[in-house]
């Protein structure tokens, strides 16, 4: 699984994937085959194990999915039968209406299969999974979930960006902020507002209020 800062979507064109910012390997042993899905669910907190995350919340993530990995090389060698590729299922709260679930996962997503070769060729392999007429749930999307907890101790919401230089809330927050909003993130529902449109004006007045009030700590 690796992590990108920055993802084009199929109407920007290639490179999909850019500014890597590293990932990890979850080895599982040589699986039996057969029809149905394998449910992943790792903890990314024991033994010191971390996946570095996009600074500002939105970027790319490639699940690689491989029968064998060298670590002295970095080289998996990738599972190509037929039918393997993450389960499709809607996701967050793209669903309309949204049902509560935290997370924003858009409907656009590249598979490597045509060809399948290890590589992303643009526009050709990048699938818009919005789904069609009569479709539950709406949309599909290549399902992944991340779950993290905040750090122990105070947490400055204002603080968008999370930065640690004093003055950590300045006009990068207020970007960072509007960049949430417009991208439809979680985030950005500051008054945690459940009834549709769930991002709104209202949520605007909520920063600028938590901003005014200032943090402690960031």
């Amino acid at each position: 699984m690796n992590t990108y800062e920055d993802f084009s979507g199929c109407d920007i064109g290639g490179p999909p994937l850019s500014n890597a910012l590293g990932g990890v390997v979850l080895d599982f042993g040589v699986q039996p085959a057969g029809a149905g899905y394998y449910t992943l669910n790792a903890d990314l907190t024991a033994d010191a194990l971390f996946w570095q995350m996009p600074a500002d919340g939105t970027g790319g993530y490639e699940l690689v999915i491989a029968n064998a990995y060298d670590p002295n090389t970095n080289v998996a060698t990738l599972e190509l039968s037929p039918g393997t590729q993450p389960m499709l299922w809607g996701t967050g709260d793209h669903e309309t209406p949204p049902d509560g679930r935290v997370g924003t996962q858009g409907p656009w997503g590249y598979d490597d299969d045509n060809p399948t070769d290890g590589s992303f060729a643009s526009p050709d392999e990048c699938y818009n999974y919005a789904a069609g007429a009569g479709q539950c749930p709406t949309f599909l999307a290549p399902s992944i979930e991340f779950l993290s907890e905040p750090p122990a101790g105070n947490v400055c919401y204002p603080n968008c960006d999370h930065s640690t230089t004093i003055p950590f809330l300045n006009v990068l927050d207020f970007n960072c902020f509007l960049n949430a909003f417009s991208s439809g993130q979680t985030y950005a529902n500051c008054d945690n507002s459940t009834t549709p449109p769930i991002l709104n004006v209202l949520d605007f007045n909520c920063f600028l209020n938590k901003f005014s009030a200032g943090c402690s700590a960031p």
